[in-house]
């Protein structure tokens, strides 16, 4: 098959738990099939690693605003400023005076200028078997997707759900309505594609309780095995780590929960341990949590193997949907686990199997504690934890179910023809 994948951002090696997931799917699948990806190219090295790293796909980089001789710039950046401007008009409609953190906005669900442009132009001179869409940021784009081939969204977040989730720990009430606006929004747009593609089990659950549509289909992501296979086994766990990408408003309210409500009950009776925090975070965030002691952060961290030799992994999430897919890749290497319940949703597991669940902080604190002293069990987590995410995410389980998505999406149009 031909297929088409629209992404908002794409580098190599990848940045973000979402863009490990597409760009493993694209490796995966591009044995069999052709494939051609459109997305957002910042920088001119991504676009020659990513050629370099997957031959076989054609990369067609939109460029960033920021990019290119001084009159694609001047020009991207105005016509840039007309989008942002339309986003903010939209942001008072929706908002009004309603003071919040949250990661909601609804460019979301605006059109991108340059993606309508850049989208609209290629399908004019190429026709495809199927047109991927990956992220929310993404979804609006199906109004300008006017050729005949197949069009599949998907799902690695429910934005709507997470709104949800944070208007309910954080009491903004307020921010309730505008999760109910968004949700109508964001369910009609999944409406019009001919097969949604959910990474998380739960995710697919939901949103078939919500919408009436034939193809909802759970497609797990991608992850590189083979990449993630321990030199050698754990012999002690000596740091935490939380591998935790900045700018995702989850993330920060999860740094906000371990350090304020976690973070606390780990020093009570002064057990010291080593905390190691990964992602961009600029210097005025870092500042909030000035007074912890052992705390590095470590920045972007290019191959997270190093940083997880001798870790426990923490998800201390409170607001998400999908799957976290470094979670994944820290359960892969064999690290012990500690999470919430919705930091491991979309993940098969049983708590003190695979991973420890903990939804209070005292708990979480205690989790982290017992398996700095139980080394025994801490070796034992996580090498039950490798044994699940070996069984469930293997290539070869991963590539044919997604396979099995596409031509069930496929035989569901030739029928309705």
């Amino acid at each position: 098959m031909k297929l088409l994948i629209i992404t908002e951002s794409l580098s190599f090696p990848p940045k973000s738990g979402g863009d490990v997931a597409i760009f493993n799917m694209i490796r995966s699948l591009s044995s069999i099939h052709s494939i051609n990806v459109i997305y957002l190219g910042k920088e001119a090295s991504d676009d020659t690693n990513l050629k370099a790293s997957i031959p076989s796909v054609t990369f067609i980089p939109i460029k960033d605003p920021k990019y290119g001789n001084v009159w694609n710039k001047s020009m991207n950046y105005l016509r840039w400023r007309v989008v942002k401007i339309k986003d903010i008009v939209n942001k008072l409609k929706y908002f009004k005076n309603i003071k919040t953190n949250s990661f909601s906005d609804i460019n979301l669900f605006s059109d991108y200028y340059l993606f309508k442009k850049t989208v609209s132009k290629h399908l004019k001179n190429n026709s495809y078997d199927i047109i991927q869409v990956e992220l929310p940021m993404m979804i609006g784009l199906i109004k300008h997707l006017k050729n005949k081939s197949i069009k599949v969204y998907v799902v690695s977040a429910i934005i709507y759900k997470m709104l949800e989730q944070e208007a309910q720990i954080h009491k903004h009430y307020e921010l309730s309505e505008i999760a109910n606006n968004v949700k109508i929004k964001e369910l009609h747009m999944m409406l019009k594609y001919d097969g949604i593609l959910t990474l998380s089990e739960s995710d697919r659950d939901i949103l078939a309780k919500e919408i009436s549509h034939p193809n909802i289909i759970y497609s797990p992501p991608c992850i590189d095995i083979d990449h993630f296979k321990r030199k050698s086994q754990l012999d002690k766990v000596n740091k935490v780590v939380f591998l935790c990408n900045a700018g995702h408003y989850p993330n920060i309210d999860a740094l906000n929960y371990f350090f304020h409500n976690i973070y606390p009950e780990l020093n009570v009776n002064n057990f010291q341990i080593p905390i190691c925090i990964t992602g961009k975070h600029d210097k005025k965030f870092r500042s909030q949590f000035i007074g912890a002691k052992n705390v590095e952060w470590a920045g972007f961290v290019e191959d997270i193997r190093n940083i997880l030799c001798g870790a426990i992994s923490i998800a201390p999430i409170r607001i998400g949907t999908g799957i976290r897919v470094k979670l994944l890749e820290s359960m892969l290497f064999g690290c012990p686990v500690v999470s919430t319940t919705i930091g491991i949703s979309g993940i098969p597991h049983r708590s003190n199997y695979d991973c420890v669940v903990a939804d209070d902080p005292k708990s979480f604190a205690k989790a982290i504690i017992n398996l700095f002293k139980n080394t025994d069990f801490a070796l034992r987590l996580g090498q039950n934890a490798r044994s699940t995410i070996m069984d469930r995410f293997s290539n070869d389980r991963v590539k044919r179910i997604r396979e099995n998505a596409y031509l069930k999406i496929l035989k569901s149009d030739l029928e309705r023809a």
